[in-house]
């Protein structure tokens, strides 16, 4: 027969087992975050979570050993974990502000930066966290306008496409992906010569800029010149990341119709 007074003092001493269990997790990564072994006290802290996944303190302490590591994705993830438990977490939100917005994640950025300055407007961090709001209101602004530019240029209105790009390349005239950007407008307007231009800069800029490279064969086959093209389509398939992809496919049938008209040029040449 079963005791009663057994049976209900049974889950209080779980309970309080349980409790000794995660103490000893937290002293265990505590001991070694300060031995600079962030892998042992970060796989402490995760055995502690799964005891008490809602505690927003050990998710915290997570992140910061996460960050140690620099595994900054997955320190985000717990930041915003931590503010998930208990929004009013400060430590909390001015870390995930500093990561995300290191990692372009600026829309959060700016929403953790705000958080932290209203719980904590006097705080020695206060003028760091304003500055983060001022800055990552701007990469947002940034960001929108650029896809505006994308958006118009999908849609094929290239005159949109590039009064928008214009107001980007204020913001951004070394950026690129805005003079990538002008290279594609331009060649649909027939404005060839200022498409090979730009095109050239953002390479210039970024030499393995493989959208770039094979948008300037387009633009140089489609004005006869065939040398130039093919040089620009050759580079392309040296700095493509996807070898085997349909624009890959397609540069390679692009090389070898060029070839092809070479061939036949040189032919009429020799006859001639």
């Amino acid at each position: 027969q079963k005791d009663p007074e057994f049976e209900r003092v049974i889950p209080g001493a779980r309970r309080r087992l349980q409790r000794l269990k995660i103490d000893q997790y937290l002293k265990t990564s505590e001991a070694y975050y300060s031995e600079g072994k962030f892998e042992a006290a970060a796989q402490e802290l995760q055995a502690a979570l799964k005891l008490e996944p809602d505690n927003s303190v050990i998710h915290y302490a997570l992140g910061l050993n996460l960050l140690k590591l620099k595994k900054e994705t997955q320190a985000l993830q717990a930041f915003r974990q931590a503010v998930r438990i208990d929004p009013s977490y400060v430590e909390a939100h001015i870390q995930l502000a500093q990561i995300a917005e290191k990692l372009k994640f600026f829309e959060m950025a700016h929403e953790a930066y705000k958080k932290f300055l209203d719980l904590a407007p006097n705080s020695p961090q206060a003028g760091m966290a304003e500055g983060g709001i001022q800055r990552t209101q701007k990469d947002i602004a940034l960001k929108n306008q650029f896809e505006t530019v994308a958006n118009a240029i999908r849609k094929e209105k290239w005159e949109e496409a590039l009064k928008e790009n214009e107001t980007l390349a204020v913001l951004e005239p070394d950026n690129p992906i805005v003079n990538y950007n002008f290279g594609v407008v331009y060649g649909q307007l027939g404005r060839n010569e200022e498409a090979v231009s730009r095109l050239k800069k953002a390479i210039e800029t970024f030499p393995n800029y493989a959208d770039a490279h094979r948008r300037l064969g387009l633009i140089y086959e489609s004005m006869g010149l065939l040398s130039e093209s093919l040089d620009a389509f050759e580079t392309y398939l040296k700095v493509v990341a996807d070898q085997t992809g349909e624009e890959a496919q397609k540069a390679r049938e692009r090389i070898d119709d060029i070839r092809s008209k070479q061939e036949k040029k040189e032919k009429i040449k020799e006859t001639a």
